[in-house]
């Protein structure tokens, strides 16, 4: 027996309306079913007719009620068909919107890995000049890092707190070498 625990991780919105969709199918079949017992029921009745031809009014009555029978039944497979025919139409709307958010997605993550990759390069370069090694001369640090802040001034994305950053530390370095 299935165990109340294991449901606990499905959407009851979407069950419900899984359960919808198969009990109207199933309705539809029935009403399939029954509506080709009906015509196999009075195929009998006429064969029966027919084998006394004496009563070919009754006959006339028969065809023509089997007509109208054969017309619901016909109607029945109809609307099966197009139920059937909606359903793969919307699956593969479905399916085509799922792609392109998918697509969408997968741009997005690869344009955030991009950038907080360009991030960290960005903040090696920052500590790398801040460092710097010892025979350069604080003036020369000075004017590569004021040409650093230039560069990443003149960026629309650069990050401007790095930017203030980098601003104190050529404020700092001016204030050592005065």
């Amino acid at each position: 027996m299935i165990e109340p625990e294991s449901f606990s991780d499905v959407d009851k919105d979407i069950m419900s309306i899984f359960f919808k969709h198969t009990i109207f199918a199933f309705k539809k079949y029935e009403e399939r079913e029954y509506a080709i017992i009906n015509l196999k029921d009075h195929l009998k009745k006429l064969k029966k007719i027919a084998s006394k031809k004496e009563h070919k009014k009754d006959f006339s009555e028969q065809l023509a009620e089997l007509e109208d029978k054969i017309a619901i039944a016909l109607e029945k497979e109809r609307t099966i068909i197009k139920h059937v025919f909606d359903d793969e139409t919307y699956n593969s709307k479905l399916h085509s919107r799922i792609e392109l958010l998918d697509n969408k997605l997968g741009k997005y993550l690869d344009g955030r890995k991009l950038r907080s990759k360009r991030v960290k390069e960005l903040e090696q370069k920052i500590k790398g000049d801040s460092l710097g090694s010892e025979d350069t001369s604080v003036s020369k640090r000075l004017i590569a890092l004021e040409n650093k802040l230039k560069r990443l001034s003149k960026h629309k994305r650069a990050n401007k707190v790095k930017i203030q950053m980098l601003q104190g530390k050529i404020d700092m370095m001016k204030t050592q070498v005065s």
